[in-house]
């Protein structure tokens, strides 16, 4: 038990099954590893990992913070956090594997995933990001400097609530999905916002996306939960030498323009309508 636990120079922990850590404030990191293997953190301390090696095997929840500012975070079990803040340009990198880290807090419209500078930040595995729809709450990657193809992360909606996300415009985006069709919050709080999307792009089909302008840059599959009129914003697909492919049938928002810049657009045997296609290039 401890109010605050500050790990430096080198150390080696591991909190084994049985185990238990009841931290009240901050657990910090700053060098060496330290590995949660079936033990417990108990009092949702905030985490700081500014250095080391923070290793994930069994599943570790916290309401409070995890600050990323350097060093590696390799999860085999998910992350439960109420924030993850990532926003500097130190070398650190997430080993997903196929896990998630998830973002919990419960303060309306706080930016729950924060990596607006992205530069030096990368990570591996098909995991990513995961956030449910019950609180309304913000998203920044790369918005500020460095986001980019290869550290464009996966974030997934889940549940059925009526809270929809907003996001920092000129965010990246790897796999963007929104969720389950029964999700009716309103996206980005009806607010135009732009985009950038190296993946597929899932949409929830009882949300309209009218405001959501996306850029597509890499192989990519346009999709919903169910065929529906989502109403696409204004979008661009600029994937030399890659294909895009519609999922179901799209109707865009009827001012709105499709802009195949480069790539090959492949309608899959379904419908698109558009406002204006516009390929003069």
């Amino acid at each position: 038990t401890c109010s605050n636990w500050f790990q430096s120079a080198g150390a080696i922990f591991t909190l084994p099954i049985g185990a238990t850590i009841q931290c009240t404030g901050t657990l910090t990191i700053t060098s060496g590893s330290f590995t949660v293997n079936g033990g417990t953190i108990t009092s949702n301390p905030a985490i700081t990992q500014t250095a080391g090696t923070v290793t994930i095997s069994t599943s570790v929840t916290t309401s409070n913070t995890y600050t990323f500012t350097a060093g590696t975070l390799s999860l085999g079990a998910n992350l439960s956090v109420g924030i993850f803040s990532s926003a500097n340009s130190n070398t650190r990198s997430i080993a997903f594997s196929t896990n998630s880290i998830l973002l919990t807090t419960t303060v309306p419209t706080t930016t729950a995933l924060d990596i607006s500078t992205a530069t030096n930040f990368s990570y591996t595995g098909t995991g990513g990001f995961s956030a449910a729809n019950d609180v309304v709450r913000n998203f920044a990657v790369g918005t500020t400097i460095g986001g980019s193809s290869t550290n464009a992360v996966n974030l997934t909606f889940t549940g059925t609530g009526t809270a929809g996300p907003t996001f920092t415009s000129a965010g990246h985006f790897k796999n963007l999905d929104f969720g389950p069709g029964t999700a009716t919050g309103s996206f980005n709080n009806a607010v135009t916002v732009a985009l950038n999307i190296y993946g597929n792009l899932t949409l929830n089909n009882a949300t309209n996306y009218s405001t959501l302008n996306a850029t597509i840059l890499g192989t990519s599959t346009i999709t919903a939960s169910s065929v529906v009129n989502n109403q696409l914003g204004t979008t661009v697909i600029n994937a030399s030498g890659l294909t895009v492919t519609l999922g179901y049938t799209l109707t865009m928002y009827t001012p709105s323009t499709l802009t195949l810049t480069a790539g090959t657009l492949n309608l899959n045997g379904f419908d698109l309508s558009v406002g204006i296609f516009n390929s003069n290039n």
